[in-house]
């Protein structure tokens, strides 16, 4: 492309060139399609495990799009958010990545003193801050990937060894990763450990070098579950694996044993006549209303 003369006399009639524009890299523009992409699926998916007891729940409104809407709604609010990050300087998200980490970080340290977290389903995850409940391992997600980057920016350059890699970036995620674990949620773990590759491999770091890290981890994984699995070892694991094995199948039923919910199967009947037949839908103990033709 010819480069456009900024002193050019500009003809009577003749629009003006248009000043260059500041072109999104391929980077970026893979990385813009897939954040789409992977928002509309997950609000499809929101959609499908959540219509049905949004519609038969009469503290949604008996509306299957609840929760369409509050996604909608946060969706909008990060689309605002990631417009704002964009344009903004590096050096400013650099200065961020300090504190965002540490309150994370304290905030996953209350999370594991008893009583302080909310438990649901087991799971201690949210951390109750007046009327609204916050989750600290989705701002973990952010303070890691920000802390990780500022040490590679900080180097000017990516791990080039072991010893480079554990120290200090590996001990930092993995304090990170038991403390979510605790709670427990493997799958944020497992997201921040992909994450947290991801940036090494931006950065430049050696394949060879991550993939000899990523199998270490791997096996040494895969010891701590054998020896916990060894009944034989211990008198104490050896009764907490029966006690599990006896309660895993109550649990399993009890989660998808159906729930009589006699109310809505009532009104959409004296609405729409006795067409309307419950049908039941295990996977939340709940039932879903079908209408015959």
């Amino acid at each position: 492309m010819r480069p456009t003369n900024p002193l050019r006399l500009i003809r009577p009639g003749e629009r003006a060139p248009a000043p260059p524009g500041r072109e999104l890299p391929i980077e970026g523009q893979v990385l813009l399609i897939a954040t789409f992409f992977l928002t509309v699926f997950g609000l499809i998916m929101v959609y499908s495990a959540s219509s049905a007891h949004a519609m038969t729940n009469p503290d949604f409104n008996h509306d299957s799009l609840y929760f369409i809407k509050n996604g909608l709604l946060f969706t909008a609010a990060g689309v605002v958010l990631l417009g704002g990050l964009i344009f903004m300087p590096a050096a400013w998200i650099r200065k961020l990545a300090l504190p965002v980490f540490g309150l994370s970080l304290l905030a996953l340290i209350a999370l594991a003193i008893p009583g302080v977290g909310l438990t649901i389903n087991g799971a201690t995850r949210w951390l109750p801050l007046g009327p609204v409940s916050i989750q600290p391992s989705e701002f973990a997600k952010l303070g890691v990937l920000l802390v990780v980057a500022a040490i590679i920016a900080t180097r000017g350059r990516a791990p080039d060894t072991v010893r480079e890699l554990l120290f200090p970036i590996g001990a930092l995620v993995a304090v990170v990763c038991v403390l979510v674990m605790l709670q427990p949620d493997l799958g944020t773990t497992l997201a921040i450990c992909v994450m947290t590759f991801a940036v090494l491999i931006a950065a430049g770091a050696r394949k060879a070098l991550l993939a000899k890290v990523a199998s270490t981890c791997a096996a040494s994984q895969g010891a701590g579950l054998a020896v916990l699995a060894d009944e034989s070892s211990s008198p104490t694991r050896a009764r907490l694996v029966r006690d599990l094995r006896a309660k895993l199948p109550r649990m399993v039923w009890a989660e998808y044993e159906p729930v009589q919910d006699e109310p809505p199967v009532a009104a959409a009947q004296a609405a729409f006549g006795a067409s309307v037949k419950p049908v039941y839908h295990f996977a939340k103990a709940k039932r879903i209303l079908s209408i015959d033709a």
